[in-house]
């Protein structure tokens, strides 16, 4: 964006003889980055000063920059830390009111909204006590503190609700300790499936037959991107999944510190607090973490290890809407997530799995069966010990090498959706019974609203990242799909 010098401007006096606002102005803000040297060169009629019009003036080009600057670089806030920087240094110059709307439909975080100093950079490449202090700053709206509290206040009541169900259960079977349990697995592995069912975790669902009260980043993200608790049918949410990633972590962080609060006090109480995690534990020191945290609150814990091909878990997301509560993501988030749960599956099994002093009291193996079209258990072990398991090559098959792992990634990502492969892909994965068959068709007409593209392709249209205009299509004869698509 550039801007006007007006030769008249620059040294003249308001009508009554004093000093020029403008210069004092420009000396107040002098220091504000986006600023700069720019303020002599803005365009404002010398006879229509006021302090109020050039406050305003300068808001509406501060703005304006901003806007601009996301329209133009936008694209690259995700993966360019520069860019972040660049423009998160200009929003902190734009009071939160006026924010909103100029973030609401953009690739800018939601916290972005709320903070009067917001962070430059993300989670992943910041400090953690620098990204722990943020989460509690006094820089936060109340408004949206007061959202956040609601959301741990309701995480915290729901699972110290899951902690009795859980124990009773515990209890009954004979469990000397209360556990932590970790369901374990790339997006769209079946994690939350597998709850449901409520056989691998008894006592996990509540009177209504859902598994209420687990800690799943996921959950925090629908109130923060409809800005309240409460689901109103038909209503838009404000932000994007993307968008309030990083705010979510900000809730998830302190929902933890309260969880860990509360496992102390029923440690000294001796009631105990079983939890149950519902995330992807991707890296070994992550779990590792968690098996700290169980040694040291005297608490065992049970990992579920959930596993799909990368196809399925890229369908499975591919299926997900911007209205529902389930991330929409790229395919290159998809596949990261892939990696790291395969890549080190090996180290957490040889590591903590057999070795229960150190690790994990029970630790269980479960992929998907393409002959029995669903979860099978491969691999079981009990206090270190084997209880179940699989041949070495089939456990081998998931737990590959980082080459073997970025082959599948490749093909999958340049795998064509094209009618013979619909046809694979439903075979390998949907049983003949009457249900299967209902969400194969459904899973069919996704597919074919996509044919054509890459899998790749697909996902980044789906979620917004790309449009149809953008990415190329081989045209196998059918219809052409209607509109700009999901």
């Amino acid at each position: 964006m550039e801007y006007k010098s007006d030769d008249n401007f620059e040294n003249n006096e308001s009508a009554n003889g004093s000093t020029n606002v403008w210069e004092k102005y420009a000396e107040e803000v002098k220091n504000i980055p986006f600023m700069g040297n720019k303020v002599k060169d803005a365009e404002l009629p010398a006879e229509e000063f006021s302090s109020d019009k050039v406050v305003d003036s300068e808001l509406e080009k501060k703005k304006e920059y901003f806007a601009s600057l996301v329209r133009e670089k936008g694209s690259e806030l995700l993966s360019n830390d520069d860019v972040r920087r660049e423009l998160y240094v200009e929003l902190d110059n734009i009071p939160i009111e006026d924010r909103l709307d100029l973030i609401v439909g953009t690739s800018v975080d939601s916290y972005a909204a709320f903070m009067t100093v917001v962070p430059k950079e993300g989670m992943e490449h910041c400090a953690p006590e620098i990204w722990n202090e943020a989460a509690t700053s006094p820089d936060w709206s109340q408004e949206r503190l007061a959202l956040h509290e609601e959301i741990i206040d309701a995480t915290v009541s729901g699972a110290e609700a899951l902690s009795q169900r859980l124990r009773k259960a515990e209890i009954e079977r004979g469990e000397p300790k209360p556990i932590i349990y970790v369901m374990r697995g790339c997006c769209g592995a079946g994690k939350t499936t597998a709850l449901r069912n409520g056989v691998r975790i008894p006592g996990v669902l509540d009177e209504n037959g859902k598994p209420s009260g687990t800690l799943a980043p996921d959950v925090y993200k629908g109130p923060l991107r409809r800005g309240k608790i409460e689901v109103v049918e038909g209503e838009a949410p404000v932000f994007s999944h993307s968008q309030v990633h990083q705010e979510s972590g900000f809730v998830g962080q302190k929902v933890s510190q309260r969880i860990s609060e509360i496992s102390q006090q029923k440690q000294e109480s001796g009631e105990g607090f079983s939890i149950v995690y519902d995330k992807l534990m991707g890296r070994f020191n992550q779990v590792e973490s968690v098996a700290r945290s169980a040694e040291s609150t005297e608490r065992n814990m049970s990992l579920i290890d959930v596993d799909v091909p990368l196809e399925l878990s890229a369908i499975r997301v591919l299926g997900r809407t911007a209205e529902g509560d389930d991330p929409q993501m790229n395919f290159d988030s998809a596949a990261n997530a892939f990696y790291e749960n395969r890549t080190n599956r090996r180290e957490i099994i040889e590591k903590l799995a057999k070795d229960s002093e150190n690790g994990i009291h029970r630790y269980e193996l479960v992929v998907f069966d393409t002959e029995s079209h669903g979860q099978k258990t491969l691999m079981i072990t009990e206090d270190g010990m084997t209880a179940e398991s699989g041949t070495d090559e089939e456990i081998s098959k998931y737990c590959p090498s980082e080459e073997d792992c970025n082959e599948e990634i490749e093909a999958t990502r340049n795998q064509v959706i094209s009618p013979d492969y619909i046809e694979r892909f439903l075979g390998d994965y949907f049983a003949n019974d009457e249900v299967s068959q209902r969400y194969a068709q459904s899973t069919r007409a996704l597919m074919e609203e996509f044919m054509g593209m890459t899998i790749a392709d697909a996902m980044a249209v789906r979620c917004g990242q790309k449009k149809r205009s953008e990415v190329n299509i081989v045209n196998f004869g059918a219809s052409e799909p209607v509109g700009e698509g999901f």
